[in-house]
């Protein structure tokens, strides 16, 4: 016993079977991209966070570079010989903008600008140092002007007694 309508059956099977197909296919095209697509921002936000993680392990090594070089600056004064603080504050100052260099931060002109003012920082030290032994070769200074006029005074004196002398055996 065959059915009468076995082409209108088989034509109607073959339809759905198209169809079914069809959304098959449309519904793992879905899920597949829906999967790769967090993948791939999963993968672009790792990178922006290793990025992140490499700008803070920067600042954290060149905030410690420049509260070294800072302290430096401060104790130069109160140091017995602050040439070789300058000397290290001077390595700082390289290894800082060696760092710069080296580095792909995004803000280099920020950091270039504080090596920079640490820079200038450490020359208004040095001529102000400079200018304080001044003060105290000034005052060394006079108090040998005071010396020297005492002894040539006393000289003056002493040659005026050697000509009254030689004046009154004549």
């Amino acid at each position: 016993m065959k059915p009468l309508n076995q082409p209108e059956r088989k034509k109607a099977f073959l339809n759905f079977l198209l169809f079914f197909i069809i959304t098959v296919v449309v519904v793992v095209t879905v899920v597949f991209f829906s999967i790769q697509v967090p993948f791939k921002q999963n993968d672009q936000l790792t990178r922006e966070i290793a990025k992140v993680e490499n700008e803070r392990t920067f600042l954290t090594k060149f905030k410690t570079k420049i509260e070294e070089t800072v302290s430096m600056i401060d104790s130069a004064s109160r140091i017995a010989n602050p040439i070789l603080v300058d000397d290290k504050i001077n390595a700082n100052l390289s290894e800082l903008l060696t760092m710069l260099r080296d580095d792909s931060i995004p803000v280099k002109n920020l950091y270039e600008s504080m090596v920079t003012n640490l820079s200038d920082l450490q020359g208004a030290k040095i001529m102000l140092r400079k200018a304080s032994d001044k003060d105290a070769t000034v005052l060394d200074y006079k108090q040998q002007l005071i010396d020297l006029k005492q002894q040539l005074s006393q000289c003056e004196q002493a040659n005026a007694a050697y000509r009254n002398a030689a004046a009154a055996t004549h």
